[in-house]
C-alpha cells in the first residue's frame, strides 16, 4: 500500500473506530477535527514527513506511550491500558497498513476455521473483515460442542 493511501486509511479508521476499544476512555475532540479537509491535509503532510525520515523509531517523533489501570468488574481487578496520542496512532497505523496485505497473505486461510482473529479487509474506513472476530470464534466453538453431543 502506498504511503498516502495508508495515511488516509489510518485517518478514516481513527475517525470511525476512535483510538481504543476501552469504554472508560472518552473520544478525544481532536479526532473530529480530522473531518476538516484543511486540518486533515496538514496531518497527512506531517505524518508523511515523519514516516519518510526513516532511521528508526526516534525519527517518528512520537510521544512516549503512557499506561493507565482501568478497573474490571471484580474488586481489585484491573486492566493495564495504553494511552496513545491521536497523531501517534495515525503514524503507527500508517506504518502497519503499508505491510498489512503481505502479513494477511502469510496467515492461515480463514476458510480453514483454525484462526478467528481480526482479518485485514479494508472497507469504508474499517480495517477488518466484519465476519472474523471473537464472536465468530465463540459461535464456532458452541456449534462444535453441540455437534459432539
Amino acid at each position: 500500500m502506498k504511503i498516502n493511501d495508508a495515511i488516509n486509511l489510518a485517518i478514516d479508521n481513527v475517525l470511525k473506530e476512535g483510538l481504543t476499544d476501552v469504554d472508560a476512555f472518552s473520544r478525544p475532540f481532536e479526532l473530529d477535527m480530522l473531518k476538516n479537509k484543511d486540518f486533515r491535509d496538514k496531518i497527512v503532510v506531517e505524518v508523511k514527513k515523519s514516516l519518510k525520515r526513516g532511521n528508526g523509531a526516534k525519527e517518528l517523533a512520537v510521544t512516549p506511550i503512557t499506561h493507565v489501570l482501568v478497573p474490571k468488574k471484580e474488586l481489585f481487578d484491573f486492566r493495564k491500558c495504553a494511552l496513545v496520542q491521536p497523531l501517534d496512532e495515525i503514524k503507527y497505523l500508517s506504518l502497519v497498513l503499508q505491510i498489512a496485505r503481505y502479513v494477511e497473505q502469510m496467515r492461515i486461510n480463514k476458510s480453514q476455521e483454525v484462526v478467528f482473529s481480526y482479518r485485514f479487509k479494508p472497507e469504508n474506513g474499517y480495517l477488518f473483515d466484519s465476519k472474523s472476530h471473537y464472536t465468530t470464534f465463540r459461535e464456532y466453538v458452541s456449534k462444535s460442542q453441540n455437534n459432539q453431543m
